[in-house]
């Protein structure tokens, strides 16, 4: 978490707003600054001592439903509305 990318796009989605989404991909310990900005925020696991990849994909997905709609984008995308739908809904077929 000593990366200044990551800490530049963290203080940048604070202030203006927009939702976080922390995936934690391994273990490692966050400093301070980030426990901060992290506090209101769920994290998704995706660590083989966490709760499992395919619960973690739900719990994303179904996360990410709750911020988003259809109609609305947040930056560029690479495919069109219904594949990105479509890859969403792919995640979600784990149940």
């Amino acid at each position: 978490m000593g990366n200044e990318l990551v800490r530049d796009q963290l203080a940048f989605a604070e202030d203006k707003g927009r939702p976080i989404f922390p995936v934690v991909l391994n273990d490692l310990e966050p400093g301070l600054d980030k426990r901060y900005t992290l506090v209101r925020s769920e994290l998704f696991h995706f660590m083989a001592n966490g709760m499992g990849f395919k619960m973690s994909c739900v719990r994303l997905a179904a996360s990410l439903r709750l911020h988003f709609t259809v109609g609305q984008h947040a930056g560029s995308t690479t495919g069109s509305e219904t594949e990105e739908i479509r890859n969403l809904d792919s995640i979600e077929e784990f149940n």
